[in-house]
């Protein structure tokens, strides 16, 4: 590694983001709503982008002070809390797939004037998920420091795919908006996010 360029541990921080970050978890299903239906999308894009690079640092700062995150390190109580929430969630999404009560419409309804919950329900499904914890403190920290005297590279090149992922599904949702002009399109979202969420929680209880 003592050749390492910065344009390489930017590239390897861009791509180890891009595993972790493309899939379709509880931040990524609700960035998809909100951008569909054009309620506060911006907003919760801007938040997710801003934790995933605090977390990011502070996970470079914790592995090089050689004080980073095991996996096993997580506090039950956060786990129970995690495991509960999400299945909640899972299963009003499972619910709603089944009644076909969504719809672009309904969620602007429910989230005019509410930015308060929007937000606060967009902090719970990101605090709220180990996950999160173990990909930026974890993960991203322990990598980074393998990188060194580039760790700071691979830290930005992370930082730069969350911003790309999200600010892309906040302007992409928009655009996609006719595909959900059908209450099918809806349901099988819902059924998605339902199925997805009961998928984290599981793995979130089995860490």
């Amino acid at each position: 590694m003592d050749k390492l360029t910065f344009e390489t541990a930017f590239l390897n921080g861009a791509l180890l983001m891009a595993g972790l970050i493309i899939s379709l978890g509880p931040q990524n299903v609700m960035a998809i709503r909100h951008a569909v239906a054009k309620s506060y999308a911006i907003p919760l894009a801007i938040m997710f982008i801003s934790v995933d690079a605090a977390l990011i640092v502070v996970g470079v700062l914790l592995a090089s002070s050689g004080a980073g995150i095991a996996g096993d390190s997580l506090p039950s109580l956060l786990t129970f809390v995690a495991v509960a929430y999400l299945s909640w969630l899972a299963l009003n999404s499972l619910g709603s797939s089944l009644a076909g009560r969504t719809s672009s419409r309904q969620i602007t309804e429910e989230s005019h004037g509410q930015f308060g919950k929007v937000m606060l329900a967009g902090a719970a499904v990101t605090f709220l998920n180990p996950g999160v914890y173990l990909d930026t403190l974890g993960l991203i920290g322990t990598v980074a420091v393998k990188h060194q005297p580039q760790q700071w590279a691979l830290a930005l090149g992370a930082i730069s795919t969350s911003l790309l992922w999200f600010a892309a599904i906040a302007a992409g949702g928009r655009l996609c908006r006719p595909l959900f002009n059908s209450q099918l399109s809806w349901r099988l979202l819902d059924f998605t996010a339902g199925a997805v969420m009961l998928l984290v929680a599981w793995q979130i209880f089995n860490l």
